[in-house]
């Protein structure tokens, strides 16, 4: 009976240290999942904000030979004669405006052209639509510094045209105008547009030039307003300075997750 008990109490022991094995690795499902999500600030970057436009020259030839039109007022800057742009008619400039940048949200382009100045010259015509009276805006500014031009029409011998970098033209009749036209037809260009998210790689080509011709007057009398103009706004120190401002805007919106 010793005997059998002491088999039994082995036998105990062993089924009770077998069932604690077992039940501490017993079988079951284990699944696990880590969630990471991040994220940046959105770029935005917009280069060369406003820069000078190289439009004038202090020279100008025809078809690359000869010179025909040259400033004489020059001087000496670090060992380089630097001498004044001039305009005169006849002549013409063109500049190539590249605007780049990286926009990761939709934005809109305003192309702002300022100008402290422009060339123009006030006159009048009689029965015979013949120049019979011109006048620059100093002659026209009274002592309270208002510019009186009643009666008086606006010669502006500078015409500005913009296109594409790929000389397409602008959704927009942006052709031999004013500088005052240049920039209404700019402003409805503003307002249009509307890009997506992307690299920002536009270019386009501002030309200037001195026409010679006039749709509202003979060549004679175009002829009398330039003479006043070289004459007189010359005298004066008149100057025509332009600088170009882009300003890239996010579109003001609440977004919500795309699908």
């Amino acid at each position: 009976m010793k005997k059998k008990g002491m088999a039994l109490g082995a036998l105990l022991m062993a089924v009770a240290i077998t069932g604690y094995s077992v039940s501490g690795t017993y079988a079951k499902y284990i699944s696990k999942i880590d969630l990471t999500d991040e994220a940046r600030v959105a770029k935005w970057g917009l280069s060369d904000e406003e820069k000078t436009i190289d439009l004038f020259a202090d020279s100008y030839s025809v078809n690359g030979k000869g010179v025909y039109v040259k400033s004489l007022n020059c001087k000496t800057v670090d060992g380089n004669e630097v001498c004044d742009n001039v305009v005169a008619p006849g002549t013409t400039g063109s500049y190539d405006l590249n605007i780049s940048g990286t926009m990761e949200t939709r934005y809109t382009l305003n192309i702002d052209l300022k100008n402290e100045n422009d060339f123009v010259v006030y006159y009048k015509v009689d029965g015979n639509n013949k120049v019979t009276e011109m006048k620059t805006a100093s002659e026209l500014t009274n002592e309270a510094g208002e510019l009186v031009t009643t009666g008086y029409t606006e010669y502006h011998p500078l015409r500005y045209t913009i296109t594409k970098g790929n000389n397409e033209a602008l959704a927009i009749p942006v052709n031999n105008v004013t500088f005052a036209d240049l920039k209404k037809a700019l402003n409805t260009y503003n307002s249009s547009n509307n890009y997506e998210p992307g690299v920002l790689n536009k270019n386009y080509k501002l030309t200037w030039t001195w026409a010679t011709q006039n749709k509202d007057l003979d060549g004679d009398e175009i002829d009398k307003l330039d003479t006043y103009a070289g004459q007189h706004l010359s005298e004066e120190g008149d100057t025509v300075k332009f600088k170009v401002s882009v300003t890239a805007t996010q579109v003001a919106e609440d977004y919500a997750k795309a699908n």
